[in-house]
């Protein structure tokens, strides 16, 4: 029943599971199983998948691209990812959200104007539906707080 994950996720990527000697060996030294059918199917991975150990790790960590895949056990999942925490850091990413009292189809050319004007902010739009009256959430992000601040100044001249 475990490989249903790698299943999943060795087809949304496009790739086959195949057979992973280095993890066969170690459910064999870790676990002592035998050689056998189950043994053979549950070390198997998706196609280039990446296995590596973790500070401190005996199981190892797989990746596929950048779909890392952990353990269903609550405890495991927050010590492996404490070990590859590192892995994700990045620059922040900055927020804003506007609510419009007017509708999606009414402002949309004012939006792609704003999203030309400010490459580096992503807009998203969200209409919004309430007591007959529809209002929009716009959410703009974007590593630069500069051209955030710029990019909501536009939409908010744009949109009076």
């Amino acid at each position: 029943h475990d490989v249903v994950t790698l299943a999943a996720v060795a087809e949304a990527r496009g790739r086959q599971l195949v057979h992973s000697p280095s993890l066969e060996r170690l459910r064999e030294t870790m676990y002592g199983w035998e050689p056998g059918p189950e043994r053979a199917r549950l070390s198997r991975i998706p196609e280039g998948a990446e296995l590596f150990y973790p500070a401190g790790g005996r199981f190892p960590q797989l990746k596929v691209e950048n779909v890392y895949l952990f353990p269903g056990v609550p405890s495991i999942v927050r010590s492996k990812f404490a070990a590859i925490a590192d892995r994700f850091r990045s620059e922040p990413i900055f927020s804003e959200v506007l609510r419009v009292e007017r509708s999606e189809l009414e402002i949309v050319h004012l939006l792609n104007a704003a999203v030309e004007a400010h490459p580096l902010v992503s807009v998203g739009s969200y209409p919004q539906y309430e007591e007959g009256q529809e209002r929009v959430l716009l959410t703009l992000d974007s590593r630069d707080q500069g051209e955030l601040s710029r990019a909501v100044g536009t939409l908010r001249r744009l949109l009076g």
